[in-house]
């Protein structure tokens, strides 16, 4: 039986909203590990519903005013 994947964890740096990495399904800051307390001084995350577009382009994404945004320098003008 396939499992159905429908939420996102961002995990982003604080002051600038970049993308420090992700994973599927509802995770805490207790993914880092033994390593948690640091990452919870830099590093906050944020739930989403899956979407397979931002996980295989994070790099087009920022985490702005806690909610997922497409970052402005992206162009993907030419694409459309």
């Amino acid at each position: 039986m396939e499992t159905e994947i429908t939420y996102l964890t961002v995990f982003y740096n604080r002051r600038t909203g970049y993308i420090k990495e992700m994973c599927t399904g509802k995770q805490d800051m207790s993914w880092f590990g033994e390593e948690q307390k640091d990452y919870e001084l830099i590093f906050d995350y944020l739930v989403v519903d899956y979407d397979g577009y931002v996980l295989s382009n994070s790099h087009q994404f920022i985490v702005l005013d806690g909610e997922l945004k497409l970052n402005s320098e992206s162009s993907l003008s030419k694409y459309l």
